[in-house]
């Protein structure tokens, strides 16, 4: 059966469950003759049933992709709106899932220092990107250079002839101004991987990690503006602020696209807890120590107001992820799967990568998938990580992230698909 969704704009084809079973009975009622026994008996319907169910199952597979050729016609030709659902994995097993790239190395979509990048979509469908602080800049801010106004021409005719060449997987331009001038609760220093969620209002909200006075330890707080790129005004507390646990860092938005409830991921500071300050917080290893990725329900609307007790989702394993995980990010996959993006090792670790696990709820339990997604030195990548992921509106899922450059932690994006 066919269905066409109109929300990420692809069809979906499944086969039915019954069919493998009227075939079945088809092949008992039909084609085993009645004189059979002992061995013959029983081995003689398998048999025969394979010989059977094959043929029609192919047959079947043709007409669908048939059928979905045609409507793909009717969802405008776009190659990325088909999908096809053929139940060829349990539901126990994760999505494998791979970088789709021609092989040779990444280029950055900006070649600077623009460490821990988020993307969000704004209103009017341009994308932008926030990122940790460098160069002075509290929290950086750019954009894909196809919504950028040409100067001397009319700003809504522009704006209406960019939109569609608003593509994250495209050039980007770093915008030269400060998304969060005011310092507020913070010390100032190291304000950390910033992310912007869209409310439904028509604000903006942002998460961010902001680093305590008088202390190599970092909080979550959270900052509101009217306009996507700022200024955004903190909250006069911190929202999240486990001191004693090693504080707390890399904030990221989750909305639940089944159930509509809104939802914070973050990371637990443990390796932070050490007297004297490394990278990483520490240098020695500790079997004892936890660095959990935590989710946190808040309410819908303003996106703060937490709703229960955090859910740990998954710790560090000591001989697989050394000193931590961190930088957790959330995505639901087109079957309705879980996927938990993270990094593992210190940033300034060669062997930063991005991993992912997976769940069939969103509290868990989340296991984990073989394998990182990205690493060095695949693609000519150095030490990538801090992910986010998005979906464009042609339903291309992709993943931001940086990489070790010359200038720092450059910006990069790229799609990714099902193995």
């Amino acid at each position: 059966m066919a269905e066409i969704d109109e929300k990420y704009n692809y069809a979906v084809v499944t086969p039915s469950d019954n069919e493998p079973r009227r075939l079945w009975k088809e092949v008992q009622e039909d084609l085993l003759p009645s004189g059979y026994k002992g061995w013959r008996q029983k081995i003689t319907p398998v048999i025969i049933a394979l010989l059977c169910i094959t043929p029609f199952a192919l047959i079947a597979l043709i007409a669908s992709i048939t059928y979905i050729s045609y409507l793909a016609d009717k969802l405008g030709g776009n190659p990325y709106a088909i999908r096809v659902n053929m139940s060829t994995r349990s539901s126990f097993q994760p999505p494998r899932l791979r970088i789709l790239h021609s092989g040779r190395n990444l280029q950055p979509r900006l070649m600077r220092d623009f460490p821990d990048p988020t993307l969000v979509e704004d209103h009017n469908g341009t994308w932008y990107a926030f990122a940790t602080n460098s160069g002075g800049v509290n929290v950086q801010v750019a954009r894909t250079v196809g919504n950028i106004v040409a100067q001397g021409k009319d700003q809504d005719t522009e704006q209406s002839q960019n939109q569609s060449d608003s593509d994250p997987l495209g050039p980007w331009t770093r915008l030269g101004i400060d998304a969060m001038p005011d310092r507020s609760w913070t010390s100032g220093r190291n304000t950390w991987a910033p992310d912007v969620q869209a409310l439904d209002d028509g604000t903006f909200l942002m998460y961010f990690t902001g680093e305590v006075p008088n202390s190599h330890r970092h909080c979550i707080g959270t900052a509101r503006a009217n306009n996507v790129t700022g200024p955004y005004v903190p909250d006069p507390k911190p929202w999240a602020c486990p001191l004693e646990e090693g504080g707390a860092i890399d904030p990221s938005g989750y909305v639940d696209e089944e159930t509509g409830r809104r939802y914070v991921l973050y990371k637990v500071d443990g390796n932070s807890k050490s007297a004297t300050w490394t990278p990483c917080g520490t240098d020695v290893r500790d079997p004892t120590m936890r660095t959990p990725l935590m989710l946190q329900q808040v309410d819908a609307g303003d996106g703060t107001t937490k709703i229960g007790s955090p859910m740990k989702l998954l710790d560090r394993l000591e001989q697989e992820d050394e000193a931590l995980v961190e930088a957790p990010e959330l995505r639901r996959w087109w079957d309705g799967t879980y996927l938990l993006f993270f990094s593992a090792h210190c940033f300034n670790d060669p062997r930063y990568n991005v991993k992912y696990a997976w769940a069939n709820r969103i509290e868990g339990p989340y296991v984990r998938a073989e394998g990182a997604l990205l690493q060095a030195p695949d693609f000519g990548l150095r030490a990538p990580g801090g992910a986010k992921t998005g979906r464009t509106r042609d339903g291309v899922d992709f993943i931001a992230f940086h990489g070790n450059c010359p200038q720092g932690r450059c910006f990069y994006t790229v799609p990714y698909v099902e193995a």
